[in-house]
């Protein structure tokens, strides 16, 4: 099985138990002129060619593409709480094999109330300056989600996706809405960052509660997420409330440090 993550594969192989049980991506400034930028590993898993293999891949956050194109003419959506079955035959200077079975093709339903809802909420943050759409050039982000659900090929992958990018866009829009606020009340009381990086404390805080998430035995993907909204709808109303005397504001800046 193939787990990706964020630079991490998972490679899970019980017929092949010496195979490397992980990979992590490597950098492209630390990367020699003999290795592929992007997509290399430290830690390469190797299959026999001319031999069927059963990929099942998923993915532990949000949806990552996985392919490898030249030799193995794979490309796979890894969707969070989905495992998503490849049959393959690995191949070396050869064509595809005639022999290997097609699956017939079968039009996607479009939500297309879904997908301009979707679309709505970016332009809306994008019209707003947020920095949490990964610094991506205006129109690129819709752009990007709309060309994979275009190319979706099964029904439930599609709906994953649109499931995914909708729950990976309520966080960013959440932590949008947490930013404005706390920006907000520190332009009106700058006295209450003295000293401190206000920004950076905001950001340190997001990438903290996200982690600790992850850490929280039985939670789910889908938990995950529903419990990180949960903590910056409760950081919102706590800020509308109480302003400067916020005390996710001072836990953000330290105060309960000193």
């Amino acid at each position: 099985m193939v787990h990706k993550n964020p630079n991490r594969y998972e490679w899970k192989m019980p017929e092949a138990p010496s195979a490397p049980a992980e990979s992590l991506s490597i950098g492209n400034e630390t990367i020699s002129i003999s290795l592929l930028p992007v997509v290399e590993v430290d830690n390469r898993v190797v299959v026999s060619a001319n031999t069927h293999i059963h990929d099942l891949v998923t993915s532990a956050d949000v949806a990552h593409s996985w392919a490898v194109p030249s030799s193995y003419g794979v490309q796979v959506t890894g969707l969070p709480q989905n495992v998503d079955p490849y049959y393959g035959l690995p191949l070396f200077n050869e064509a595809p094999s005639d022999t290997t079975p097609s699956i017939p093709s079968v039009p996607i339903q479009k939500n297309f109330s879904e997908e301009s809802s979707i679309h709505n909420r970016i332009l809306r943050l994008e019209g707003e300056g947020s920095i949490f759409l990964l610094e991506k050039p205006i129109g690129d982000y819709w752009r990007e989600i709309k060309t994979a659900l275009d190319q979706a090929d099964f029904q439930r992958v599609h709906n994953g996706l649109l499931e995914c990018e909708n729950r990976d866009l309520e966080i960013r829009e959440q932590k949008h809405e947490c930013y404005c606020l706390f920006q907000r009340v520190l332009s009106e009381h700058p006295g209450l960052a003295e000293g401190r990086s206000p920004h950076e404390a905001l950001l340190d805080f997001f990438s903290n509660t996200r982690e600790e998430l992850e850490f929280e035995e039985g939670f789910s993907v889908a938990d995950t997420n529903r419990a990180e909204v949960a903590i910056y709808k409760k950081v919102i109303q706590d800020i509308c409330h109480n302003g400067p005397q916020s005390y996710y504001i001072k836990k953000i800046l330290g105060h309960f440090d000193e």
